[in-house]
């Protein structure tokens, strides 16, 4: 089949023509799987505080931080191994394209089978090393246990998105990903509800709705893109390639694990605070993540643009890239932080089923000091994605590990001398040191400096 011809047929093409005009275009697929996943991990939330109460609730916010690290690590290694099959797509190199394909399958499916049995081993101890309050213990390592058991569809679905994505199809994995959005949420209605199974039926609804997109988007690629997929030659292991894409995959991996790692150690101090201060936040951090999809989405776009355009040897497109995307990002935090001024407290109200004043106070703060933050978090993930993109895996994990002894620090000494503003405070601090470290990592690296003379 015409590799030529499926990149002038791809729904975008990021080699030629406008560069604003093809990340936005490449974005719109990725906003809209990204507004469904944050609208369904709200009413998710929703239907947990509202179904099973603020104690159940508070377990999922507890146990978030185990299962942020399985599906960081999946998202990570699956971003991560298809760099190389993004940059060889952009120079047009075919064989290189489908051995790209069969090293990733081989990496991911050894990976899926540590991180399975990791997770298993580690959950509850991780949950009781979080000082997670005695009485969510248990709901919570029940959830976290069969989204552990499962690990491997997530690792494998990241993997086949990642793939769509790095030969310019953002459409389908959007399609696939509402499809299992949309049954994961009527999944959840039935099982915590008319089957009354609690938070193992929001497990197992979780579950059951990503390996049914795992399993369309590998019928999407067998039918419709067989040029990505592996011949028998293409399986022959080749010893510098599993090195490349092992490093750009364990790299990518654990950037966004330490990243999660961080956060769980944020969440030692956030528990420590109690139930109500942990629902609090935990709706609050849903709601954030929804305001912060438009910019994610152009971000996400933007990296691989990047990777393709690094593969094509046009780095004039990928300066102009960042110049739009970042521009085109702070517009929309300005509109965010105006909505999240007037909106906070209705929409706290509204995921957490509560009247509580003071839990509605706490996450009614978060979100309006939290918001405005997004025009440094936007430039800080930019400028992290590119550098992962042009084959620099180091500068971007070392970023991981300031957030990492950031959170720490923040744990471990505010919170408890300030209470939650401490917590509201830490990743926006943490966010503006490493957006300053990235930016000047990128614009300093020799190649970026003779590329822009």
């Amino acid at each position: 089949m015409n590799l030529k011809k499926h990149l002038t047929a791809s729904p975008v093409n990021m080699l030629d023509g406008p560069v604003f005009a093809s990340i936005f275009r490449f974005s719109i697929p990725i906003l809209v799987s990204s507004v469904f996943q944050a609208l369904y991990n709200a009413v998710d939330v929703m239907l947990v505080g509202n179904m099973l109460g603020s104690d159940k609730l508070a377990a999922i916010g507890a146990g978030m931080p185990v299962y942020d690290l399985l599906i960081g690590f999946a998202f990570g290694m699956g971003s991560g191994l298809t760099v190389v099959t993004a940059r060889s797509f952009g120079s047009r190199d075919r064989a290189l394209l489908r051995r790209s394909t069969a090293t990733a399958i081989v990496i991911a499916a050894a990976v899926a089978v540590v991180m399975t049995a990791a997770a298993l081993c580690l959950e509850v101890p991780i949950l009781k090393l979080l000082h997670t309050p005695g009485s969510v213990i248990d709901p919570a390592a029940e959830y976290i246990s069969i989204i552990s058991a499962f690990t491997f569809v997530t690792v494998f679905f990241n993997l086949a998105s990642g793939l769509l994505h790095s030969i310019g199809n953002s459409l389908v994995p959007m399609l696939f990903l509402l499809i299992s959005n949309i049954l994961n949420i009527i999944l959840d209605y039935v099982f915590m509800g008319p089957l009354r199974m609690g938070l193992k039926g929001a497990a197992l609804a979780t579950v059951l709705a990503q390996a049914c997109a795992l399993i369309l988007s590998c019928t999407y690629l067998a039918v419709r893109c067989a040029y990505v997929l592996p011949e028998k030659a293409d399986w022959k292991p080749d010893r510098q390639l599993y090195a490349d894409m092992t490093g750009q995959g364990i790299a990518s991996a654990l950037l966004h694990s330490v990243v999660c790692l961080g956060t769980a150690a944020l969440q030692a101090g956030i528990n420590s605070l109690g139930p109500g201060i942990i629902a609090a936040h935990t709706a609050a951090r849903r709601i954030y993540s929804f305001l912060y999809q438009p910019g994610g989405a152009m971000t996400q776009a933007a990296i691989t643009f990047a990777s393709q355009n690094r593969g094509a040897g046009q780095w004039d497109r990928i300066f102009k890239g960042i110049r739009s995307v970042s521009l085109y990002n702070l517009a929309l935090v300005a509109i965010e932080t105006v909505f999240a001024f007037f909106a906070a407290e209705a929409l706290m109200k509204l995921v957490t089923g509560s009247d509580d004043p003071k839990l509605i106070r706490a996450g009614v703060r978060y979100l309006r000091f939290v918001t405005p933050c997004i025009a440094v978090l936007n430039p800080l993930m930019l400028y992290r994605g590119v550098l992962q993109s042009i084959g620099r895996k180091l500068l971007p994990a070392l970023s991981s590990f300031i957030e990492l002894a950031g959170k720490v620090i923040f744990m471990k000494v505010l919170v408890p001398l300030y209470g939650y503003d401490a917590v509201i405070a830490a990743e926006p601090v943490i966010w503006c040191v490493m957006a300053v470290y990235l930016a000047a990592a990128f614009y300093l690296l020799p190649e970026v400096r003779e590329q822009r003379r």
